[in-house]
């Protein structure tokens, strides 16, 4: 007879119907814009972690791992609040 482990926390990531839902028509390119504003701010919320602490005492594994997810929503919010304009040559080359 096996034993499952329980699953560790910082592996989960809730999700519900209207967020694979809103996924799925952001891949087609018929997400509305309802739903891509709540898929982006599941994304950074919760997939990634973005404002959750990292640091697990049981493990620097589980720490590094939860740094890795909460890197991708560090990553989305800083090209959010970047101007692209200011990337772009004034001369246009």
């Amino acid at each position: 007879m096996s034993t499952k482990k329980p699953v560790p926390a910082y592996f989960m990531c809730a999700w519900d119907v209207p967020t694979a839902a809103a996924l799925q028509a952001l891949s087609r390119g018929e997400a509305t814009a309802d739903q891509q504003k709540n898929f982006l701010k599941w994304l950074i919320q919760q997939a990634a972690g973005t404002y959750e602490g990292t640091f697990h005492p049981e493990s620097d594994r589980a720490s590094a791992f939860a740094e890795g997810r909460r890197f991708v929503g560090l990553q989305c919010t800083k090209l959010l609040a970047l101007n692209p304009r200011a990337f772009i040559p004034k001369d246009g080359k």
